[in-house]
């Protein structure tokens, strides 16, 4: 390893999207502790790309790396030469760290909101393929498998997708309609269609709100417009209150009466930035059984697990909303679970601690 004086250099993706947000934040909290910390964002078009990629491939430094697969927008040679200087500073023997969000095998294809072709595929592997031998950092167990086997990744570090403390919690008795709530960025597989469903049939128990705004990335896409005209249709009808984004600020005057986040996606490609939303200010949160809700719940965090049916996750609502007990139960579980995998932990051992070979749910030394 090259050892060198230089500050550490921070690639991340344009902001507009969960990636994008989490380097924000990531970058907060990495000048809190480093002094002269150089950022790098990326364009959603493309734009100072070849100059990005260069300044990754020489960085004579820490080089921490947070992208996803169209970093550099849709142009696949774009991003083929991003992720191949990332790999290039590694080769050149310089300490370099990769979040990993997504792999393009994890998705669903008929729910990303455009078309994939093989050509598509198969570049989008060939680009990820050039980080393999980087420390990852990956927050789904599912992902961190399917880059040892599918990628020969051996440098793995796992573990939940941090969360800030310090939020305004939710008492859970402030006088006022109980809501539930669905927080994030829209895209199909995130379950908008179930949630609008449900609302209609459970408006009288709740407000239900929809917060947050369709996907920059996928709105230059007609498919997906015309998807999102639907929902809004939908949810008018249903009774759905569509904030559109709020800030944190926002965030807690929307979650001060009695509330539960609501998580009905149809699939997840990596970690659900929007289950920390919740979980940071204490509200417990139903989700689909799915493998990355399951990891969470092991973890001891307070999500209750329901069905991928509008049945299953109506009954898991009700049941919360009419036992106080189990919602404050799960609201302590929450807490406590931010607490033990915070920000502040997580980016201590990111600057900390080398990610080891990969063996079967094993982190790095203080995770």
């Amino acid at each position: 390893m090259v050892s060198s004086g230089s500050p550490p250099l921070l690639l991340t993706n344009y902001r507009g999207g969960g990636i994008g947000d989490f380097g924000l934040t990531l970058e907060a909290h990495l000048r809190a502790r480093l002094n002269g910390l150089t950022t790098e964002e990326t364009s959603i078009d493309g734009r100072g790309s070849l100059g990005q990629a260069t300044r990754a491939a020489v960085h004579p430094g820490l080089l921490i790396v947070n992208l996803g697969l169209t970093a550099w927008g849709r142009s696949g040679p774009r991003n083929l030469v991003g992720f191949t200087a990332i790999g290039t500073h590694r080769a050149l023997g310089y300490p370099t760290k990769v979040i990993v969000h997504h792999a393009i095998e994890i998705f669903d294809l008929r729910e990303t909101g455009y078309e994939v072709s093989p050509l598509v595929l198969k570049g989008a592997h060939l680009a990820l393929a050039q980080v393999k031998d980087c420390e990852l950092i990956v927050f789904s167990p599912r992902l961190r498998d399917m880059l040892a086997d599918l990628y020969g990744a051996r440098r793995l570090w796992l573990v939940p997708h941090p969360g800030e403390l310090g939020r305004k919690r939710v008492s859970g008795t402030t006088p006022g309609r109980a809501k539930v709530v669905h927080a994030g960025y829209w895209a199909p597989y995130k379950g908008i269609d179930r949630f609008i469903e449900i609302a209609g049939r459970m408006k009288d128990r709740a407000e239900f709100v929809l917060v947050g705004r369709p996907h920059s990335a996928l709105s230059s896409d007609t498919g997906f417009r015309q998807k999102v005209d639907e929902w809004t249709a939908l949810g008018q009808r249903a009774g759905v209150r569509m904030t559109g984004f709020l800030s944190h600020a926002e965030l807690d005057d929307e979650f001060s009466t009695l509330t539960v986040g609501l998580l009905p996606y149809t699939s997840v490609s990596g970690a659900s930035s929007s289950f920390n939303l919740f979980a940071e200010r204490g509200i417990p949160v139903v989700a689909t059984d799915l493998p990355e809700f399951r990891y969470l719940e092991t973890l001891g965090a307070g999500v209750l697990i329901a069905p991928p049916t509008v049945d299953g996750l109506s009954s898991a609502i009700a049941r919360l909303l009419d036992d106080r007990e189990l919602w404050l139960a799960l609201s302590k579980r929450q807490v406590e679970f931010v607490e033990k995998f915070s920000w502040d932990r997580f980016v201590g051992t990111l600057l900390a601690a080398p990610v080891g070979p990969h063996t079967a749910g094993s982190n790095p030394p203080g995770a």
